[in-house]
């Protein structure tokens, strides 16, 4: 299939999605109230197309950042460094504003990544290594986590416990907004940086050759990776291997090209969370509950991120 065609078929696909999405549920689109529709359907719907895209253009910046197909901001503990920041923030500061929750994570997952990167900047970092670092952070912020769990209410303990799970429920378009505003930013300097990419993963020396500043562009990606992290996470909490399996099945598809790498990554990234938030809410049809969205990408991610690995390997 042609490139041209590939990205048409992504674009229908997503939005085909989208509608699937928006008929999803106990009561079909016909019978919801408009009022409720655009007060929790469409905002939800709206958080998935922007938390999919998000994590799934992450995914490409932290491979292309460690020069490593297997790099993920879920499996490297970025994510976690920013959902470990969020819940600190919420349980320290009581009612806690918006923007103030998403800045927390952005901070956060800033911290977790230089942990991450710091050794390995610039250099060819093992699988291992990688893996090594992510499960130690992963289990460092886990550790801190429950700590908070057993010293607030019940109640708090409750919700952040589902909150970590990923849940995309988050009904005020107010929230979606400034999360929404500093992705949609993040990923604009990502698409800038793109062509530096593709001189980078061939190494310093050619980058220099060619008149690109290697740190430079690391720390651009570096921050606009981090941003969209603790953004999305801030309104979603944990939803994992979005930017793992995404990419790798782009890549596959188109190339190792960043530009288009980066596009086809965010619509098959935002389709993919949208069908997997409408199959969470279809289940209370058989569960008599809504399954937490992070739940069902780990059960896809998980496999195939082991296959991943042993193709690597």
């Amino acid at each position: 299939m042609k490139r041209a065609a590939f990205f048409a078929v992504l674009t229908l696909g997503c939005g085909a999605a989208t509608v699937f999405a928006a008929f999803a549920g106990t009561q079909g689109l016909a019978s919801v109230d408009p009022e409720i529709f655009w007060l929790l359907r469409a905002p939800r719907l709206l958080l998935a197309v922007i938390a999919g895209a998000g994590l799934a253009a992450s995914g490409v910046a932290c491979q292309a950042l460690m020069l490593n197909p297997l790099a993920d901001p879920y499996v490297l503990g970025v994510s976690g460094g920013a959902a470990l920041a969020a819940v600190l923030a919420s349980v320290l500061v009581s009612a806690l504003p918006p923007w103030a929750m998403t800045l927390a994570a952005i901070v956060g997952a800033f911290i977790a990544a230089t942990l991450v990167f710091w050794g390995g900047r610039g250099k060819r970092v093992s699988v291992t290594t990688l893996l090594l670092s992510g499960v130690v952070f992963n289990a460092f912020a886990t550790a801190v986590i429950t700590l908070v769990k057993t010293v607030v209410s019940a109640q708090k303990a409750q919700e952040i416990l589902f909150w970590l799970m990923g849940q995309l429920t988050v009904y005020d378009f107010r929230y979606i907004a400034g999360a929404g505003g500093a992705t949609a930013v993040a990923m604009v300097v990502l698409f800038l940086e793109a062509r530096h990419l593709d001189v980078l993963v061939q190494g310093d020396d050619v980058a220099q050759t060619l008149g690109i500043d290697p740190a430079r562009v690391r720390r651009r990606v570096y921050t606009a990776l981090t941003v969209i992290v603790g953004a999305v996470v801030s309104l979603t909490g944990l939803i994992g291997f979005i930017g793992l399996i995404v990419p790798h099945m782009m890549r596959a598809r188109i190339g190792p090209s960043h530009t288009g790498l980066l596009a086809a990554s965010a619509l098959f990234g935002a389709t993919l969370l949208v069908v997997a938030d409408a199959l969470c809410r279809l289940g209370f049809l058989w569960v008599s509950t809504e399954l937490p969205v992070g739940v069902l990408t780990a059960f896809i991610g998980a496999p195939y991120f082991i296959w991943v690995l042993r193709r690597a390997s």
